[in-house]
């Protein structure tokens, strides 16, 4: 499948997905000095499409390729790659976390909305909000790390004509399950992570060495 028809599709389901709901789909909840500020939203629409997105991630065929190590994958396409990947994987998910809180709110207020907004936060609100964050960051791990482990790439390096993988050199086996570990601890002192990989002729990040592995760029040979 085209790397542009597959940008298309997803930034397509995305638009469709806001429709309805301002835009904004999921939950948020912000408490200081004694003052909550507790919002969701999801649709009819997003909720359908939600599993639409992840089997379109799933079964999406991507055109054969072949790895082109005569150029290094740049710092702008992995950080493009992963913003592209990580809104994927939220708009898959927060139609759906969103409803646990849609539907307590409306067992307490009589009636049920698509969304809603309230300045003072229930007992509830941790029970319907917390295990959704946690199988938020358990879908994120899973999605790079089961994309790596099957020699795929991600959608989001598919669309930048990227994958990852082990290095040239055989003998030293790689850890998918320790790159993305410490992938996502390099992504949260981004700034660092960016000075080392800029200092880097090939721009690799630290947890590329740190796990025996690469990015390494990819050209389209065919059809999928």
């Amino acid at each position: 499948m085209n790397r542009l028809l597959v940008l298309i599709v997803v930034l397509v389901i995305m638009f469709l997905s806001g429709q309805g709901t301002g835009g904004t789909v999921g939950v948020e909840s912000v408490c200081e000095n004694g003052k909550c500020l507790v919002r969701a939203a999801s649709s009819t629409l997003s909720t359908i499409l939600s599993p639409v997105l992840v089997l379109f991630v799933i079964f999406y065929p991507q055109a054969r390729d072949e790895l082109d190590e005569t150029k290094f994958v740049k710092i702008w396409q992995r950080f493009l790659a992963f913003i592209l990947d990580f809104m994927v994987v939220l708009l898959a998910l927060t139609p759906i976390l969103a409803l646990p809180i849609l539907l307590i709110e409306g067992r307490m207020t009589g009636s049920f909305e698509w969304s809603f907004s309230r300045e003072f936060a229930r007992d509830t609100d941790a029970l319907a909000i917390l295990p959704g964050i946690l199988l938020a960051f358990v879908a994120l791990f899973l999605y790079f790390y089961l994309h790596a482990k099957a020699g795929k790439a991600t959608l989001g390096q598919y669309v930048l004509g990227y994958k990852v993988t082990g290095l040239a050199d055989a003998s030293r086996k790689p850890n998918y399950f320790a790159r993305t570990m410490l992938s996502f601890v390099g992504m949260s002192m981004w700034p660092i992570s960016w000075f080392l990989a800029a200092k880097n002729p090939d721009r690799k990040f630290w947890w590329d060495d740190a796990s025996n592995s690469r990015a390494v760029r990819t050209r389209q040979t065919g059809k999928s």
